[in-house]
């Protein structure tokens, strides 16, 4: 009995921690960044440098950011606002999907690109749209 218990327990933790620690369904699973999110810094940049910005103004509108301040650290003007907050003046706008609808005059001439944050959670990115 003890035998069988310890083999469906190894069984267990093997697929909760290694095969799918990141799957909606496993319930001991903290919400983990999604696969998505690296590569906003990197779209950031590509971005940056099709418009020649040298060091983008990053303004980011959400009421819970985390953990885009880990994922921004590298740009040296970025800074955190609350929605209802006026952001002001920047290169590039990420909002979360509820914030955005606040900001619909602000965001006039900015193209959105969608990132996942967590399970069930998105992000915009607002780009200059192409002169």
């Amino acid at each position: 009995m003890g035998a069988a218990a310890a083999v469906l327990i190894g069984h267990d933790t093997r697929h909760r921690v290694f095969v799918d620690p990141a799957d909606g369904t496993n319930p001991y699973a903290y919400a983990h960044t999604s696969e998505d999110l690296p590569g906003l810094p990197k779209e950031i940049e590509v971005l940056a440098r099709q418009d020649a910005i040298a060091a983008p103004r990053i303004a980011v509108i959400a009421s819970d950011p985390w953990p885009l301040p880990w994922y921004l650290r590298h740009f040296s003007q970025v800074g955190f606002w609350q929605p209802g907050e006026q952001a002001g003046e920047a290169d590039f706008y990420i909002t979360s999907t509820e914030a955005a609808d606040q900001y619909g005059d602000q965001l006039q001439g900015f193209n959105p690109e969608y990132f996942g944050v967590r399970p069930g959670v998105l992000i915009v990115l607002w780009s200059p749209a192409p002169k």
